[in-house]
């Protein structure tokens, strides 16, 4: 098994640069997010192949971001409406 991570010296010492899985490029460990569970602490893609794989998976479920922002716009509406309850009481 071949691991994608190269380390590169420099004079403040070491940084990690690591290939993305998806658009192959080399590119600093400043260009991934964070991964706990992988070897190396980072995801395997990079910031912005994981950024559109996220776009692309909305525009195929529609549906589905629909219902997130949904719930979304009725908890900060529950929210208002708490904190409007609460100002009236105190009045």
């Amino acid at each position: 098994m071949k691991l994608n991570i190269y380390i590169q010296t420099t004079r403040g010492g070491e940084t990690m640069s690591k290939i993305c899985k998806t658009c192959q490029q080399e590119l600093g460990e400043t260009m991934f997010h964070q991964r706990t569970k992988s070897k190396d602490g980072l995801q395997a893609s990079c910031k912005k192949c994981n950024i559109l794989k996220a776009k692309e998976w909305a525009r195929e479920h529609p549906e589905r971001v629909a219902i997130t922002r949904g719930n979304r716009r009725l908890k900060l509406k529950a929210e208002k409406q708490r904190q409007a309850d609460i100002e009236n009481n105190n009045e």
